[in-house]
């Protein structure tokens, strides 16, 4: 679990903060300090020609996933070599 206080100010959420908390947690998750090839090691067998689909869940309004979640993820995504 990432966390940063400075993640949302005054209910808006600072993509920057989200992008760096994505990464970190990535970084975790996998043990490789190189975000493009910590994504990569999560899709064994990915090509430029694969097709990844993102679900972000909007049925519980309080839970729902925020754009610049899933912004975020598809930046860490693009760093695969």
């Amino acid at each position: 679990m990432v966390k940063d206080n400075d993640s949302i100010n005054k209910s808006v959420i600072d993509k920057n903060v989200v992008q760096i908390m994505m990464d970190a947690g990535i970084i975790s998750l996998t043990g490789i300090d190189e975000v493009g090839e910590a994504w990569k090691s999560l899709f064994p067998g990915i090509t430029s020609n694969s097709i990844i689909g993102i679900k972000v869940n909007c049925i519980n309004a309080s839970l729902s996933s925020h754009p610049k979640v899933a912004f975020a993820a598809v930046e860490g995504l693009k760093r695969m070599i």
